[in-house]
């Protein structure tokens, strides 16, 4: 993990621990201390205190064992919410792009697809991770609607989180940009009910995806409280 200087400490401590987590960097379950955090950055216990504060508001740590924080394991009703909202707001996103989406649109879309599709076949799942979350910002982009651009960035973090097991899965990555082409060619015909029905039946494809990982790796009970 790394800080920056030129804003308050902090902000940066809080941006470098959800990264960390966000990334995987961090796993479920991993004991955060604050004096070995603050030694790590080489700041004073203040700031850290601050940003665990923050992060543990908004579900990225909980309290463990004693008096101790841990990086949130993935409960099952979170991943469904989670997912139910994402794919009603994307739904709305497709709907409005097919409505809306101009050539220009709809080529730098193909653009990304394109690149999606190499790096599948050159197997850099870090590239894909990349592409793949550049079609969905893409394609929020082309609903034109900065207010449904802002409740989507509000659960960016959370979907990054889910998108990197997807594509661990790797049995899936391959569906995955089918489904992106469908979605794709629907905007392209100007179709908004076909879009926003393939792009809420991916979402909730993904979701499940999701919940048989954690499943199998028994990460989907909640932080248990002492």
């Amino acid at each position: 993990m790394k800080i920056r200087v030129h804003r308050p400490l902090r902000e940066e401590v809080y941006d470098a621990v959800r990264r960390a987590i966000v990334q995987g960097e961090l796993s479920p379950g991993i004991r955060i201390v604050e004096t070995e955090l603050a030694g790590r950055l080489g700041i004073s216990r203040t700031p850290v205190r601050e940003a665990l504060r923050k992060l543990e508001a908004e579900g990225f740590i909980s309290k463990g064992p004693g008096s101790s924080l841990v990086v949130s394991a993935m409960s099952p009703e979170e991943v469904e919410e989670t997912f139910r909202i994402r794919a009603v707001l994307e739904g709305l996103a497709a709907h409005l792009a097919a409505e809306r989406a101009t050539p220009e649109g709809i080529a730098l879309l193909e653009g990304i697809l394109k690149r999606s599709e190499t790096a599948l076949d050159g197997e850099a799942p870090e590239r894909l991770l990349e592409w793949n979350t550049r079609f969905h910002d893409g394609l929020n982009v082309l609903s034109g609607s900065v207010q449904l651009q802002q409740l989507l960035q509000a659960i960016h973090d959370k979907i990054l989180r889910y998108r990197r097991i997807t594509l661990e899965v790797g049995r899936t990555r391959k569906v995955w940009l089918q489904e992106h082409r469908a979605i794709l060619q629907a905007i392209k015909d100007h179709d908004p009910a076909r879009a926003e029905r393939l792009i809420v039946e991916h979402v909730l494809r993904k979701k499940e995806t999701v919940l048989a990982y954690l499943r199998s790796r028994g990460e989907t009970r909640r932080n248990e409280k002492p």
